[in-house]
């Protein structure tokens, strides 16, 4: 396995373009004459392909209408790029619906939690009955369990709204795009595949 880390350019465009496949592999080995060691060139032609060592497809993980695509097959890109973006009106509204729910719910907390109060020192002086102050406590606890549940839908909301913008996780070529403005996507469809083109390898079968 040989490791190729030279790419061709397109001229002005700042475009790459893939390698030739064809690529003569120089192979070393050790020869041992009168105990001494001799380093010789065994020179061969082999045709093989060249991969990349990294490659990705990009693929959306929510059902949404593509707003916007931001490169072209061939292009290069850099690590954090947007390259699509999905339109978020609907989750952005979703979120704030979300941040509201969970202000509501600790407006109820802190009433519960005073009421949970006010009933133990009552029953502590048996103003109440055991069961009034039990029914006090469940209360409160319940809105506790509340505010943990809309501020678990926030942290959702805000997991969804950021897979409305698919990035490039690292520089690359973009070397096969299946993205259109207009087109909605679903969860796993490919929309773009990725490769990083600086450290190439070159696959072979060669005969020992």
């Amino acid at each position: 396995m040989i490791k190729c880390s030279h790419l061709n350019r397109g001229p002005g465009d700042g475009r790459r373009h893939r390698l030739p496949v064809l690529v003569q592999a120089i192979l070393m080995c050790v020869l041992a004459v009168n105990g001494q060691a001799i380093a010789a060139a065994d020179v061969r032609s082999s045709t093989g392909i060249v991969v990349p060592e990294r490659r990705v497809t990009l693929a959306a993980k929510i059902v949404g209408r593509i707003a916007a695509v931001n490169v072209e097959e061939g292009e290069a890109v850099r690590a954090g790029e947007l390259l699509i973006a999905i339109d978020d009106a609907e989750l952005a509204a979703d979120l704030a619906s979300a941040r509201a729910a969970l202000d509501q719910e600790n407006v109820s907390l802190a009433y519960k939690a005073g009421l949970d109060r006010r009933y133990q020192t009552l029953l502590r002086k048996k103003s109440v009955s055991a069961d009034q102050a039990d029914e006090a406590a469940f209360n409160h606890a319940a809105a506790k369990a509340r505010v943990d549940r809309a501020r678990a839908l926030i942290e959702k909301a805000e997991a969804i709204l950021r897979e409305s913008r698919i990035e490039a996780p690292f520089d690359g070529v973009i070397v096969a795009r299946h993205a259109e403005i207009g087109q909605v996507t679903a969860p796993g469809e490919a929309l773009l595949v990725l490769e990083d083109q600086n450290t190439l390898r070159f696959r072979t079968a060669v005969k020992e």
